[in-house]
C-alpha cells in the first residue's frame, strides 16, 4: 500500500473512531467484504498510524469548525451585525481563499433551523484543513438552535457534508455526512464540538488513488478554543476500515482524555491514551457488520515531547511494544511496520558527558559552523537567510518551520593526531530556553547527531565545503543533506549516518537546567575514524537536529564567530589518548 499524504489524511481519518455500519456495500470504504485487522509485530504500527491520523483529523476539523462558528457569531453577542453573507474567513488561508456563506433566509442575523452555512475553499493553503492546498466545501445544514437564541450561547446541531480535494499527486478526496453539535459559551473562549455519525449516513471516507479509509458509527467529542486551534482534549470511539480490514478505536465504556500541546500550529498529543482492538469486540455498541476479530489489541500512550508508546497483545497471545514519535507515526507507511524508535523522551537516549574547559594540544577548532532556519513569514524569508556568521548555534524542532533550526559544524582532519582513542565534539552552552507555557517540556531536548559520510556514493558537492559554500551563504534551502520539508530530518540516503541518538544535554539529570558556560562532549569517534580512512576528503561535517516536532524551545551554543578572547568557548574537536595503552 502506498503512503498516504499527511495533510490529506488530516481531514479524513479524523473522525476517528468507529464502526457501526451494516454489511459493507463495496463503496469507497471497502471491497465488498471485510476482515479484522490482526495486531502483530508486523501490523501494529500501521494500524496505530490510522488511529493517530484520526486523532489529528479531529483536532484539525475542530479548528475548522471553530473558525466557522466564530465567523458566524461575528465575535460579539450584542452587536447589531450586518447580514453575514459571503464572509471572508481571515487568517484561514495563507494562499487562496476561504469564504463563509450563510443564507440568512429571514435577513434577521439569527442562525435558524433549516438555514445553510457553507465554507468554500479555493486553493486554500496553510489552513487547518490540510498541509496541501484544499478546494471544495464544508456544508452545514442547521437542525437545532438552543433556546431560540442566535448562535451565541445556544446548542447548535447541524448536518455536515464534506466534499474536499487536497491538491497533490494523486488528489485526495474526503466525502461523507455526519452531525455536528456545538455548545458555545458567551465568552467565546471555548467551544465544545461533537461529531456524530448519522444512522442513515454513508461512511465518511478519505480516498487517495486506489486506497481509502472509511469511518462509521463514530462519536467524537472535542473541546477547542475559538476562533483558532486551541484544543484541550478529545474523546472518541468507533470502528475504522482500512482497505478491506477493520479495527476498533476505544472501548465504548472508556472515556479517553487526550491532552495536546498546541503551542505551534500543529498540535501534538502529550498525555492520555487510546485503545485499538482487532475487529469489533462482543457487546460493543455499533457492532453492525464489523468482523469479530482475533482479540489482539494495542494501547497508544502519549508522552511529553511527542513520543508515542504502542503496547500490544498479539494474535498469538504474546506481548510486544513499539515506541515512535507522533510526527513519524502520522507519516507511517500503512503497508509495513516502522522500526524507528523514539530518540529521547521515553525512547532511546544518550547521557550527557561534561567536556574539557578548553581545547588542548592536538585538538581541532571548527573551520565552519552555522545554524539554518526554515519557513517564511510575512516580513522575513528565513529559509533563504544565512545565519552562518552569528555568534550562536541554535537547535529547535517545531512543526511550523519558521521556528525550526538545525546545526552544521565542519572540522578539517588534515592535522588530526595519527592515533587517538576517542574524538569528541565539544560545545559550550549559552542557554536552554524555558517555555513558560509548558515548563515540563522546557530547556534541553534530546538531539540526534549525524555526519555526512563518504561511502563511494557521494560527490564533492554533496559535502559542505566552506571553500564553495561559505558560512555567510549556507541556508535552509541549500544546506547539504537538509530535508527542507521537515524540521526534524535530514535526507534519507546513504550519505548521512546517525552517530548519536538522543543526546540529552542535561548534566543535572532532569532536576534542573545546566548553567550557561557548561561544556558538553559528544562522542563521534566512529565518525572521525571513518573519515580519516578516506583519502579523498579529510573533513567531517556534523549535523544536529531534535528528532521530533516537540513544539518547545531547544538550546543555544556558542559558535566559532564569538570574540577572539572567548576562544575556549568555540566548538572544537577533542582527542583523547588512553595513556595506559589499554
Amino acid at each position: 500500500m502506498r503512503r498516504f499524504d499527511f495533510g490529506a489524511l488530516l481531514l479524513a481519518i479524523a473522525l476517528a473512531s468507529a464502526g457501526c455500519g451494516g454489511e459493507d456495500d463495496g463503496g469507497a470504504g471497502g471491497t465488498g467484504g471485510t476482515t479484522a485487522l490482526s495486531f502483530d509485530a508486523d501490523t501494529a504500527l500501521p494500524a496505530s498510524a490510522g488511529a493517530a491520523t484520526a486523532i489529528a483529523f479531529a483536532v484539525q476539523f475542530g479548528a475548522v469548525m471553530g473558525n466557522v462558528f466564530a465567523g458566524l457569531s461575528g465575535g460579539s453577542a450584542q452587536a447589531g451585525l450586518a447580514p453575514k453573507v459571503n464572509i471572508p474567513v481571515p487568517g484561514f488561508c495563507s494562499g487562496g481563499t476561504a469564504v463563509l456563506d450563510w443564507d440568512d433566509r429571514d435577513n434577521n442575523n439569527l442562525l435558524e433551523v433549516g438555514e445553510i452555512v457553507i465554507l468554500t475553499l479555493e486553493n486554500c493553503s496553510g489552513s487547518p484543513v490540510a498541509s496541501g492546498a484544499a478546494s471544495g466545501t464544508i456544508r452545514l445544514t442547521i437542525e437545532e438552535v438552543g433556546g431560540g437564541l442566535p448562535i451565541i450561547g445556544g446548542i447548535i446541531g447541524a448536518t455536515a457534508e464534506l466534499n474536499l480535494t487536497i491538491a497533490g499527486p494523486p488528489p485526495t478526496t474526503i466525502t461523507g455526512t455526519f452531525r455536528v453539535d456545538a455548545n458555545i459559551p458567551l465568552s467565546l473562549a471555548l467551544v465544545n464540538l461533537t461529531f456524530i455519525a448519522l444512522d442513515e449516513s454513508d461512511t465518511v471516507a478519505v480516498t487517495e488513488d486506489q486506497e481509502s479509509l472509511s469511518l462509521e458509527c463514530f462519536n467524537i467529542f472535542q473541546r477547542a478554543g475559538l476562533p483558532g486551534p486551541g484544543t484541550e482534549f478529545f474523546r472518541a470511539f468507533g470502528v475504522a476500515r482500512l482497505g478491506n480490514q477493520v479495527y476498533s478505536l476505544n472501548d465504548p465504556a472508556a472515556t479517553p482524555n487526550i491532552g495536546f500541546d498546541f503551542s505551534s500550529g500543529s498540535p501534538v498529543p502529550t498525555s492520555g491514551s487510546i485503545g485499538l482492538f482487532s475487529g469489533n469486540r462482543a457487546g460493543e455498541a455499533c457492532s453492525g457488520g464489523a468482523p469479530q476479530g482475533d482479540n489482539s489489541s494495542c494501547t497508544m500512550t502519549f508522552n511529553p515531547g511527542g513520543c508515542v508508546d504502542v503496547e500490544c497483545m498479539g494474535s498469538d497471545g504474546a506481548p510486544f511494544a513499539r515506541s515512535i514519535f507522533w510526527s513519524d507515526l502520522l507519516d507511517s507507511d500503512f503497508s509495513s511496520a516502522s522500526e524507528e524508535l523514539c530518540s529521547g523522551g521515553n525512547g532511546e537516549t544518550t547521557s550527557a558527558v561534561r567536556g574539557p574547559e578548553c581545547a588542548g594540544p592536538g585538538d581541532l577548532m571548527a573551520i565552519a559552523d552555522a545554524y539554518i532556519r526554515g519557513g517564511t513569514s510575512a516580513t522575513e524569508d528565513y529559509q533563504n537567510t544565512s545565519y552562518g556568521t552569528r555568534s550562536n548555534l541554535t537547535i529547535k524542532s517545531v512543526a511550523d518551520l519558521r521556528f525550526s533550526r538545525k546545526i552544521y559544524i565542519v572540522f578539517d582532519l588534515s592535522s588530526a593526531p595519527e592515533t587517538f582513542d576517542k574524538a569528541s565534539l565539544v560545545l559550550t552552552l549559552i542557554r536552554h530556553i524555558r517555555n513558560e507555557d509548558n515548563p515540563e517540556l522546557s530547556g534541553p531536548q534530546p538531539v540526534d547527531v549525524y555526519g555526512i559520510v563518504d561511502d563511494n556514493l557521494i560527490t564533492d558537492d554533496n559535502d559542505w565545503d566552506p571553500a564553495t559554500l561559505a558560512e555567510d551563504a549556507i541556508t535552509w534551502n541549500n544546506a547539504p543533506r537538509n530535508d527542507t520539508a521537515a524540521g526534524n530530518a535530514f535526507e534519507d540516503d546513504p550519505g548521512v549516518e546517525k552517530f548519536i541518538s538522543g543526546y540529552d544535554f542535561d548534566l543535572e539529570d532532569d532536576e534542573g537546567m545546566d548553567d550557561p558556560g557548561t561544556k558538553y562532549a559528544l562522542d563521534i569517534t566512529e565518525y572521525v575514524r571513518g573519515r580519516l580512512t578516506n583519502d579523498a576528503d579529510k573533513k567531517v561535517t556534523v549535523l544536529m537536529a531534535i528528532p521530533t516536532l516537540i513544539n518547545v524551545e531547544g538550546s543555544e551554543f556558542k559558535s566559532r564567530d564569538i570574540p577572539e578572547g572567548e576562544i575556549c568557548d568555540r566548538p572544537f574537536l577533542h582527542f583523547e589518548q588512553d595513556r595506559l595503552g589499554i
